[in-house]
């Protein structure tokens, strides 16, 4: 079957010449003459392409050297490797790795701030460097900061605040109406007006498909360095703090209060004004019904604590 990998670089450079730009390793072996003209994964690399190894363990670390067809492999210990490949030792494999790949290639959106297709209400205020994808609406009275990417088919309504360093990706909706509504006693739904907004930190991750609902008489807040998979919800009044995971296919009800460094897993549904404590994870597919103390991990439904969970 065909495959894009190994993906080639625009220029392909000497693997000495590599390690002088990134810099912070911890020693190399073998980039004499190693010519660098591509990046893949293990199992799907030539001759030519640079890798990481996640492996720790000397042993499997020397088994995926062996076995993979790349010239350059990242790995976290100094082993007894063949002649023919080269080295690259460093303390975190991975982060090495995206550093090269971020040399690379440039990942950023070209697409300028007002293109053909984007429409930006004339009130806002955009940040320096900031590009709007194609098909996106920007409504009233909006503030985006600098070096900000919203993808395509976006919508950010009215009101919405986004930080700087932002990355929102395609179809995601930002500041909708959630299903704040009250049962009278004849029967009749009302809508509760939702007068607050969404208030988004610094260097936030928003993946493709979420959608955000503003608050009712407060905010929608999601902290800075907070990263969203695909196809997250958030309800309204929610509030997120700082340096939180959230994984794809999470369903958070209105109200609830989650704080920093929370871990929380695919496919989990939160309660409505449910608390999250600080440094908190939440297992695969759980169904949080109570509130979950600070530094618990919780799994299952109903979520309960699993002391000897692994943090994911």
């Amino acid at each position: 079957m065909y495959s894009t990998f190994p993906k080639s670089i625009p220029k392909p450079i000497r693997a000495d010449i590599l390690i002088e730009k990134i810099g912070a390793y911890s020693s190399f072996h073998g980039l004499d003459g190693q010519i660098i003209d591509s990046v893949a994964a293990l199992n799907n690399a030539k001759k030519g392409s640079i890798v990481f190894c996640r492996l720790t363990k000397e042993d499997q670390i020397l088994s995926a050297v062996n076995k993979t067809k790349a010239s350059i492999i990242i790995i976290s210990q100094l082993v007894n490797c063949p002649l023919s490949k080269g080295i690259i030792v460093s303390e975190d494999p991975l982060e090495y790795f995206i550093k090269v790949l971020n040399l690379f290639f440039d990942l950023s959106s070209k697409n300028p701030v007002a293109n053909n297709t984007s429409k930006i209400s004339k009130n806002c205020i955009l940040g320096k460097n900031t590009y709007i994808g194609q098909g996106t609406i920007i409504q009233e009275n909006c503030v985006i900061g600098n070096n900000c990417v919203i993808g395509n088919n976006c919508i950010i309504s009215n009101d919405v605040v986004i930080g700087d360093d932002v990355n929102i990706q395609n179809n995601t909706c930002i500041g909708g109406v959630g299903l704040g509504y009250h049962t009278t006693k004849n029967n009749k739904n009302l809508l509760f007006p939702h007068l607050g907004s969404v208030i988004i930190g610094n260097k936030v991750v928003i993946g493709s498909n979420c959608a955000i609902v503003r608050g009712q008489l407060r905010d929608t807040k999601i902290g800075s360095r907070t990263r969203l998979g695909n196809i997250v919800n958030i309800g309204h009044n929610v509030s997120i703090g700082d340096n939180c995971s959230i994984s794809s296919s999470t369903c958070i009800a209105g109200g609830v209060s989650i704080f920093n460094n929370c871990n929380i897993a695919a496919g989990v549904t939160i309660n409505a004004k449910i608390t999250i404590g600080n440094n908190s994870q939440i297992g695969l597919g759980s169904v949080v019904v109570k509130d979950v103390l600070d530094n618990n991990s919780v799994f299952g439904n109903p979520a309960k604590p699993l002391p000897t969970m692994r943090k994911f």
